[in-house]
């Protein structure tokens, strides 16, 4: 409860005149730290739920609407993230290529209207930025023990925005490059084909990485792992332990 945390704050500012910033100083006051993000948390969730202000009728229509549709952006989700993985196994590992499979779908687009395929490329191609940006705030850069420069909803400073702005500017060069080889069918005789199917591939010591595609088989056994770390762990919710247990002296 708030008044246990303000009593537990009282009780370190305390110790800290007294005996100064030892190291059991640093781990309490770093469990509170954490405990002060995880009652943020309960405060937006709470505020979602019950939501206050001037016409809370209508912030709760809006948001049941929300939910709905999350729900059906995350079906579809679900869709290109199969589609996704389709096209890597029967496209790119699988050597010649089973189908074109998403190169044919674009092509057939474009001969219906010239803009649909490349629509349809640009809404496959954002789906993949976009998840790497939902990694990004759901993991950060996770060091196992710690995570350096975490992101959160109202409360970022402003270095961990940097920080994690260079982090997806890494990311989204890997993710035009993966585009590039997922869709070499349909980007055929494009400059971003040229510049990564062919120069970076012939490079001195990456030629090897990309031809027995070590990077496609770390990206699915890393869609794996997460998609098991998700189902056995669950949202972070979920996972409350008790404040009284974690400011124990």
């Amino acid at each position: 409860p708030p008044s246990f945390r303000r009593l537990i704050a009282e009780v370190l500012q305390k110790e800290e005149r007294e005996r100064g910033r030892s190291w059991k100083w640093r781990r309490n006051t770093r469990a509170l730290g954490n405990q002060m993000i995880v009652l943020e948390e309960d405060a937006v969730q709470l505020e979602l739920v019950y939501p206050q202000g001037e016409d809370p009728e209508y912030k709760w229509v809006w948001m049941i609407m929300k939910y709905w549709l999350k729900l059906v952006v995350g079906i579809l989700s679900i869709g290109v993230t199969i589609s996704w993985i389709l096209q890597i196994i029967l496209y790119i590992l699988i050597s010649p290529p089973v189908s074109p499979l998403l190169n044919t779908a674009f092509t057939k687009a474009d001969a219906v209207f010239p803009l649909f395929g490349t629509l349809l490329f640009a809404l496959w191609a954002f789906y993949l930025q976009a998840a790497v940006i939902k990694g990004n705030f759901k993991f950060g850069l996770n060091l196992l023990l710690f995570r350096v420069h975490p992101m959160r909803r109202g409360a970022t400073f402003m270095s961990s925005f940097l920080f994690n702005i260079a982090l997806l500017l890494l990311a989204s060069t890997a993710a035009v490059q993966f585009c590039s080889e997922a869709f070499a069918l349909y980007a055929e005789n494009s400059d971003i084909l040229n510049i990564f199917g062919a120069q970076l591939t012939s490079l001195q010591g990456l030629s090897w990485l990309y031809n027995n595609s070590i990077f496609i088989y770390i990206l699915l056994g890393m869609t794996l792992l997460t998609l098991i770390y998700l189902c056995v762990r669950g949202p972070d919710r979920w996972k409350r332990e008790k404040p009284e247990g974690v400011y124990e002296m």
